[in-house]
């Protein structure tokens, strides 16, 4: 670098990219987070959904299973009451094992239903799980990514060669127009030159040796 200053301002430049870098990529993440939380918070909505139909199907197979018994329980007693009337034996012992397996039957079938509206809520569960993860791994794998060391390295490379790039046509323009070049501030040079300061004007004071004075350097 052909200058302090410019040496500073190139250094400033690259500390200026990279934090301009990493708040970029602070603020992307905190969106995608954001998101990601969006999602997640959705997901166990649909969970309680659910759940709360899964609690609805149970409740509605207890009802059910209760009322069928207690309608079996005043069928069995009826049917008892016309066999032990009418018929005796194996006859009366075959009816009412016949009402029984039907309520038996009839209860199974509630009981199944209720496993089937179960698994059915499991799968829409698992199903809910999945997709919402697969959403969560496409927002990682669309974060982005802060630049590598390596390239870092290439783009304060190329900052440092166009920064010393334009201060040596600085350089070679001032030197052209026959200045001297200033390598702390950068630019020409300021140069200093002699002027009298005295009581008597100085062609008077060096011809007569009349009056005071003294050179004194002025920086143009």
């Amino acid at each position: 670098m052909c200058s302090f200053v410019a040496g500073v301002s190139t250094a400033l430049q690259i500390g200026g990219e990279y934090l301009g870098q990493k708040a970029q990529y602070k603020q992307a993440q905190a969106q995608l987070d954001a998101q990601a939380k969006a999602a997640i918070t959705q997901m166990n909505f649909a969970y309680q959904n659910y759940e709360q139909e899964r609690t609805d199907a149970f409740d509605a197979a207890v009802s059910e299973i209760t009322k069928t018994r207690q309608n079996a329980l005043q069928l069995n007693s009826a049917v008892k009451a016309a066999v032990n009337e009418n018929a005796s034996g194996r006859t009366a012992n075959m009816i009412v094992r016949s009402v029984e397996g039907d309520t038996a039957r009839a209860v199974a079938s509630v009981k199944d239903n209720y496993s089937r509206k179960s698994n059915e809520i499991d799968l829409n569960e698992d199903a809910t799980f999945k997709s919402t993860a697969s959403h969560i791994d496409n927002l990682n794998a669309s974060a982005p990514k802060m630049p590598g060391r390596f390239a870092n390295f290439l783009t304060s490379a190329n900052t440092i060669l166009q920064n010393t790039t334009t201060v040596l046509n600085q350089k070679a323009a001032v030197e052209a127009s026959g200045q001297k070049w200033d390598w702390w501030k950068g630019g020409a040079k300021k140069v200093s030159a002699k002027t009298w300061v005295g009581n008597t004007p100085r062609s008077v004071h060096e011809k007569t040796g009349a009056g005071a004075g003294v050179y004194k350097k002025i920086k143009k």
